[in-house]
């Protein structure tokens, strides 16, 4: 069931009660990627005694303070406390993220939903996405090119590992390999043992052999990454 926004989310605090905060903030990506996550009265209804929970909580705390340069942990502390409704300081980890992972999208995203700067109320606390892709339809290898002498090839297997490779003329092709997770028509690509966070993107069909992948965070004229198998 890749699909299940609630598997991901509770396989996430199954992780997060283990003490394993990198493994935890993968599956996190994919649910604040379309949305919201559950607040404290879901979250904590969970647990059959609360204080289990704040305990937890405390340890990730505490291991946010002795790794200060882990982006996943401080992701991880950013989730509980919005779950919480501790908004500032979930903004302070998400920032943390961003210095630590100057590529990640999803988090800058957040960041902005909660201080934006007109003004404004937001609208949601993550982009919403449209129609779900069949699960399964992206394992394969597909290439793109955004511009002249420059190539992205993306290899997804079916367990869901990826592998993106750019490449150009005269360049060092540059590698990020990692975890795949397709929820609700919404590529996350999560980088794993590397400081290069996560990339995640609307998936629009064109047909079986043709998709396009836009950025969560890309503005409406923004045409998007074209892949071809």
């Amino acid at each position: 069931m890749p699909n299940d926004r609630s598997l991901h989310e509770f396989l996430a605090l199954v992780y997060f009660a283990q003490g394993k905060y990198d493994q935890a903030a993968e599956p996190l990506y994919a649910v604040l990627t379309v949305g919201p996550g559950w607040d404290w009265t879901t979250l904590s209804g969970i647990y059959t005694n609360v204080d289990n929970c704040i305990c937890q909580l405390r340890a990730l705390e505490a291991s946010v303070k002795a790794n200060p340069d882990s982006a996943h942990a401080h992701f991880v502390l950013a989730y509980h406390y919005l779950a919480q409704g501790h908004v500032e300081n979930a903004v302070g980890q998400l920032k943390s993220v961003v210095r630590i992972q100057p590529g990640d999208t999803l988090s800058a995203q957040i960041i902005a939903y909660y201080l934006p700067s007109d003004g404004a109320p937001p609208a949601s606390a993550a982009p919403s996405s449209g129609d779900t892709v069949v699960a399964g339809k992206l394992a394969g290898s597909w290439t793109a090119e955004p511009a002249k002498d420059a190539k992205i090839t993306l290899v997804i297997q079916d367990g869901g590992a990826f592998r993106w490779v750019v490449s150009g003329a005269g360049k060092q092709p540059t590698t990020i390999a990692g975890a795949s997770t397709l929820t609700e028509g919404v590529l996350t690509l999560a980088a794993k043992g590397t400081q290069d966070g996560a990339l995640a993107g609307k998936v629009d069909w064109q047909d079986a052999d043709h998709f396009t992948f836009r950025l969560v965070s890309a503005p409406p004229t923004d045409p998007g990454l074209k892949f071809a198998r």
